[in-house]
């Protein structure tokens, strides 16, 4: 099980579960080279950087040895855009299942992670936010003047190559865990001997944008609807009404900043509906009338989601998340607006800030996958609310020859939970001790 400060960096970008929020702390990373990653102060864990013209820079990455070190490599894509991968502090953290523990994991940061902030960029997510606590149309994009450095196809697999050579190593497999199904695949069709498995895997990058968003906010009602369904009778509430109904009822009862808090905490507490939705629906059925430690959660999950720390900024890493979504998909359309403190509008308004790539392509550069000498394997989650099922069997058609195993979480699930619901799988690679 993942700890509560790893699920909660990595909650925003597509690839975590959420904590309970009860334990939620606002984050406080006001700039990439304020932060020293946790592996690198690890006596276990090897940190290096290496020169990457393509990407226009270092790029970090770290090794985190296996129960056999040098056994073999694992190349590991937990999520994003927008994550700090070194930033994961050890093995469990990284939700493997125990069949891959005995390899070597390879982390690698994000092009932005080791850059100056951008000039800016303060001013430019302080208004992001302030739009969508209040949910006010946004004007113009921020990325003109917040425009962190996101990896391409190109860029990332020109980095991986280098680093491999700087370790005299191969890859014996490759995880690409949400978010991360985008540059495993791209790892993969390069190294097609190394297996793959993809988790839970955000669409493919032939997807338009508008599709992207669409499909999640589908997923997010549905989610939410059966959470309170599930929920009424043990609660007492009425179960006549829908999730979504009582959200909005919650909305409607709320002052403009409460509002955005309460949509944005309805957001967070759907990547692990499971832990969360007793404080959920508890909490929103009597909005206003809460308790101070209640209403301070419902301020740290909404913190939380709009990576605000110290006195309400906003991190990069929410720049890094609004841009690598922007650029790994074309097609983005003008959104609908939606009402104010809808669990949907922080997504409504990261399309907005996509509107100037209607028609240009994905950065990943979709091409024909090559056939796979390696095992390829997609799991699937049926009911995920953040990565719908329905791109795991988009992801079977574009990888040739693969292995498919569905599973239902009412979540985000890690792979080793993935693993562990879905019963009986041929995947290779997941085979082993329980």
């Amino acid at each position: 099980m993942r700890s509560k400060a790893v699920a909660l960096v990595l909650l925003l970008p597509l690839g975590a579960c959420a904590a309970n929020p009860s334990f939620a702390a606002p984050r406080a990373v006001p700039t990439p080279s304020a932060v020293q990653p946790m592996l690198c102060r690890s006596a276990e864990v090897r940190c290096a950087d290496v020169l990457v013209p393509e990407a226009a820079g270092r790029i970090s990455y770290a090794v985190v040895p296996g129960t056999k070190p040098g056994h073999g490599l694992i190349l590991v894509e937990m999520g994003g855009p927008g994550a700090r991968a070194l930033q994961q502090p050890d093995l469990d953290s990284l939700g493997l299942p125990p069949s891959l523990a005995a390899d070597d994991v390879l982390l690698i940061s994000e092009p932005w992670v080791d850059r100056p902030v951008p000039a800016g960029c303060g001013a430019a997510l302080s208004e992001f936010g302030a739009e969508v606590s209040g949910n006010h149309p946004a004007q113009g994009s921020f990325l003109t003047r917040c425009a962190p450095a996101t990896w391409t196809r190109t860029a990332y697999v020109a980095a991986l190559e280098a680093i491999l050579r700087h370790e005299s190593r191969s890859l014996t497999g490759i995880v690409g865990q949400s978010f991360g199904a985008l540059p495993a695949a791209a790892a993969a069709a390069a190294h097609t001997d190394a297996w793959l498995v993809l988790n839970a895997p955000v669409a493919p990058a032939t997807t338009p944008g508008t599709a992207v968003l669409g499909e999640r906010v589908t997923a997010l009602h549905a989610a939410l609807d059966r959470s309170y369904s599930r929920t009424c009778v043990p609660l007492g509430l009425d179960c006549g009404e829908s999730g979504r109904r009582v959200a909005d009822a919650a909305v409607r009862r709320a002052t403009v900043t409460e509002a955005g808090d309460i949509g944005l905490a309805a957001l967070g507490a759907s990547y692990d509906l499971r832990t969360n939705e007793r404080w959920l629906w508890s909490t929103l059925s009597r909005f206003p009338a809460l308790d101070q430690e209640t209403g301070l959660q419902l301020g740290r999950m909404a913190d939380q989601i709009l990576q605000r720390y110290g006195g309400g900024e906003i991190a990069l890493d929410m720049a890094a998340f609004v841009a690598g979504m922007c650029q790994s998909y074309g097609g983005w359309d003008p959104p609908a607006r939606v009402q104010n403190g809808a669990p949907e509008t922080l997504l409504v308004h990261v399309a907005d800030q996509c509107e100037g790539r209607r028609t240009a392509a994905s950065g990943w550069e979709t091409q024909p996958a090559p056939i796979r000498r390696g095992a390829t394997c997609v799991l699937g989650n049926s009911l995920d609310p953040v990565t719908p099922g329905v791109w795991a069997a988009r992801w079977r058609a574009v990888l040739s020859r693969s292995t498919f195993t569905a599973y239902r979480f009412d979540g985000h699930a890690s792979l080793a939970t993935a693993v562990k619901l879905g019963g009986h799988s041929n995947c290779g690679p997941l085979i082993g001790p329980a």
